[in-house]
């Protein structure tokens, strides 16, 4: 028997004898690959995840120190509107001028300065309000002009 050539089915050409590869060396390497590309993987989840919690955590903190800038803001406000109230001159014989705040204030103190400008200029009224927040003792202060009750 003569030995025929193998054809190449697509051009016609002649064949090249090729060796076959050996198969375990070949799944080895794409095993190889896939590991590599799970780890990887694994390791972008871990860091993305990462950022998410943590943007997460500083976001809930910047929101409670908003709440508690607004609340001591409410504070100052009704501590000045008391004074309105009950008048710049009587105030200090009626309430505290310094103190903690009641519950469920108790987190914040308060401080109010009235201030006697003379018998012709409105009563400056300072209100302080503390708490301790992000990065120590945090506070606001409001200053208002009340005029003088005549009467």
């Amino acid at each position: 028997m003569r030995n025929k050539a193998r054809r190449h089915p697509r051009n016609g050409t002649q064949a090249r004898s090729e060796r076959p590869r050996p198969l375990a060396s070949s799944l080895h390497s794409r095993r190889g690959f896939a590991l590599v590309d799970v780890i990887i993987g694994g390791v972008m989840l871990g860091i993305g995840l990462a950022v998410i919690i943590s943007l997460n955590s500083r976001s809930l903190a910047n929101q409670l120190e908003g709440e508690r800038q607004l609340t001591a803001s409410w504070i100052a406000d009704e501590l000045l509107s008391m004074v309105v109230v009950v008048g710049p001159s009587d105030y200090s014989n009626t309430y505290d001028m310094a103190g903690q705040c009641d519950a469920p204030f108790e987190d914040f103190d308060y401080e109010l300065n009235i201030d006697d400008q003379g018998a012709t200029e409105p009563f400056r009224v300072t209100a302080d309000v503390r708490w301790n927040g992000q990065g120590g003792v945090r506070g606001i202060r409001v200053e208002t002009f009340i005029a003088r009750r005549n009467g």
